[in-house]
Order: C-alpha cells, then structure tokens, then sequence
C-alpha cells in the first residue's frame, strides 16, 4: 500500500491515492503497533493530517462517500482523543449534509452510528437508544449489513444496563441466521452475545460460568474483531478477577494495559475505565484512600473529554473515599449533584452503587448528630439512610446482582437495629 502511495503520487492518480490513504488510515487504528513507525519517520503524517487531506482532495475530486467518510472519522477521532465535542459535531453536521443532498443511504450506518456513540458519552442512553431505533426502522435495508450488526449490539448493551437482559437476547437474535453466514459477521455477534451473558452471570455470582466464558473470548486476537469489543472484554476480565478475589492478578492486568495505552492511540475512554477499575481494586482491598489520586485524575480527563456517565462513576468513587475519610457531609453534596444526571445515563447498577455510598454517607452523618437534637431528628436521618438503601436495593435487584443484594439487606438490617437503639 506504501509503494500505491508512491506511485499515484507520481502519476497524479488522485482517485488511488485517496483510496490508499484512507485505508492507511484505518489500517492504523486497527494496528497501532504496526504504523507507529511510520508516523514516527513523517512518511504519512500524523492521522490529523491524513485525514485533512483525504477531506480536502476528496472534495475537489467529487468523490462524495470518501469526503462523508473522512469528516465521520475525524469527529470519531476527536471523540476518541477526548479533544472538544463541538469540533465533533460540526464534522457530523457536514458528513450528514453531504449524505443528504448527494443521496448516500449507505453511509447513513456510518452516521447513526457516531450519532450513538456522541448520546452515550454525554451521558444521554435514551437518545442513544432513539437513533437506534430510527436507523433499524427506517435506514436497515439500504445499509450494510455490518452496520445494521453493530447497531443491534449496541441496543442490545443498551438494554441490558438497564437489566432488561432478556429483551437484549431477542435483539441479537432478531438478526437473521442467513445474514450471519458470513465468518466475520457471525463472530462478532457470538462475541457480543457472550459479552452479554458474562455481564449476567457475573451479576448472579455464577464465577464459575463467567471464569470459562471469559476464558472462551480472550482467545480472540485482536486483529480478527474490532478493537472496541476487545477492550469490553479485557474489562470483563478484570472484572471478573475482581469478583474471585484474585487482585493480584486484577491489578497486574490492569497496569500492563494502561502501560500499552500510553504507546498506542487508543480510544481515552478505555484508560478511564482503567483507572476506575484500579481505584476499586483498591477499595476491594480496604485501602480506598491509596485510589483517591487516581479518582480525581479520572474525573478530571472525563470532564475534559465530557464523558459524562464515565465522570459520575468517578465522582462515585471520589466519595466513597470521603467517606471511608469521615467526609461524609462532603461524600452527600457530591453524590445528591449527580444522582439526578446519573439516572439520565441508564446505567442500573452504576446507580445502585451510588445509592449504596449515598446511605453510607448518611449512616455516617448520623454519627455526627449531636446529642441534644431530638429523637425525631434522629429517626429523620436514619429514614433517609433507608429511603437510599431501597433505591440501591431496587437497581440491585433489577440488574439481578445477588452479592449487592444481600450486602444491602445487610445494611439494612444493621440500620433497623441503630434506630432501635438510638430510640
């Protein structure tokens, strides 16, 4: 492909030039360690610069699907990079022009697509799960296929946050067998759906299952799927470490991850779950307050990139910190701000998990209470400890995590026993 390169740039074959350097393009963000050399010894430019030319000369060429494509990839590029949202949105504006006015129902896969991807990094599921719909109710049958897979996974991953996992299983299943013939295709739906069935059978603390499904999908390489689905996986993973008490191992992934993410382009929002993922590990462990640095970096890159639903998962672990510090009235303010904003991403068990810091927050808080308030005062409090705890037990319970559940009920019981005491 480098010596096509060469050779239209002698020749003034635009047409193969364009067609070569977009698929150098990709080729790069599929293979990161493969074109680091080339980006290192100036032969192509960095991507910004690819695809700054690839935009230019495509649209003096006319070549209409290459200029809609590279405007798609260098808002997916800021996304990626966490650089600003509006720079994204002004790209997906004038590639969904451009697939307007020249009648391009094929890239309209590629534009929803993005479109989702934007809705759920802000934070925003239910608008993410709208364009969904409209893609697969209007644009599925003069798409790709392809596009038309990816789009039913992702719903599929949508409703399954919300614990509707059975819903989520028709989804997939609604694609055809006959469209699946294909090796590609049907890999990654088995992929996605062993995805699916991890994320349930972790909930149900059946580690024995997910130990060997895990096992199953780390055999796939990352040059047979795409790179967005591996990195779902290796979360899994550490997850499921996690939850067999293996930290060692948990943590050692974890840095040997971050450490290829400083030596690739990747997507920023798999180095924040990282480090989320470190600071719960340390909380696993009880020494929460080694991940309080770690948590404010989090929260810091996640409010720059606005990766909202990222950001709370953030905020959550910076006050569980507090309160494992005896900031409790500090950890309450934080998690009342963004419980609200939270529920608008969809996530159940990420709320259920604030809920859960927010009722250890106030138990705390009712330690503090003097002992000349009345007793009315005190019952106030601990209702409010219970009013979270119902709501934590209720996402628990949705999202079908056993291990949450009886902690909750633990808690709650231990709660019914001070409030007797106090009375």
């Amino acid at each position: 492909m480098l010596e096509a390169v060469s050779a239209a740039r002698e020749d003034r074959d635009t047409a193969c030039l364009n067609f070569a350097l977009n698929w150098l393009y990709h080729f790069s963000k599929t293979h990161p360690e493969l074109s680091k050399e080339l980006e290192d010894s100036n032969m192509l430019g960095t991507a910004k610069e690819s695809l700054a030319y690839l935009r230019t000369k495509a649209k003096e060429t006319g070549m209409w699907v290459l200029w809609s494509s590279a405007l798609l990839s260098e808002a997916k590029l800021c996304l990626s990079n966490g650089e600003s949202i509006s720079n994204a949105l002004e790209n997906m504006a004038r590639s969904s022009h451009v697939i307007i006015e020249r009648n391009m129902k094929p890239m309209m896969g590629a534009q929803i697509s993005l479109t989702t991807t934007l809705w759920d990094r802000l934070g925003l599921a239910s608008m993410s799960a709208m364009m969904c719909e409209v893609f697969l109710r209007c644009h599925a049958t003069s798409s790709l296929f392809d596009d038309q897979l990816r789009i039913t996974c992702r719903l599929s991953g949508l409703l399954s946050s919300k614990g509707m996992y059975e819903e989520a299983f028709e989804r997939l299943e609604s694609l055809g067998s006959n469209s699946l013939r294909s090796a590609k295709p049907r890999q990654y739906w088995r992929l996605y759906h062993g995805v699916l069935n991890l994320r349930r059978v972790l909930h149900q603390n059946r580690l024995d299952a997910a130990s060997a499904l895990v096992s199953q999908l780390l055999q796939v390489s990352p040059e047979e799927t795409d790179p967005a689905i591996i990195s779902i996986i290796h979360m899994m993973h550490i997850e499921t470490l996690t939850r067999c008490c293996d930290f060692d191992q948990a943590l050692g992934k974890v840095e040997r991850l971050l450490s290829e993410f400083r030596q690739s382009n990747k997507d920023i929002s798999l180095r924040l779950r990282l480090l989320l993922a470190k600071a719960h590990l340390f909380d696993c462990i009880g020494r929460p307050e080694k991940g309080f640095t770690i948590a404010i970096r989090a929260a810091s890159i996640a409010w720059r990139a606005r990766l909202t639903s990222l950001l709370w998962q953030a905020i959550g672990a910076i006050a569980n910190i507090l309160n494992a510090l005896g900031e409790f009235m500090a950890s309450e303010k934080l998690l009342i701000a963004i419980l609200p904003r939270c529920l608008e991403t969809e996530t159940t068990f990420i709320a259920g998990t604030l809920y859960n810091i927010l009722a250890d927050a106030r138990l705390g808080r009712t330690r503090e209470i003097n002992l000349s308030r009345t007793a009315v005062d005190h019952a106030m409090k601990y209702l409010m400890v219970h009013d979270a705890l119902d709501s934590a037990y209720k996402c628990f319970s949705v999202v079908e995590d056993v291990v949450k559940q009886d902690e909750i009920l633990a808690k709650k019981a231990t709660v019914s026993r001070l409030s007797l005491i106090t009375h």
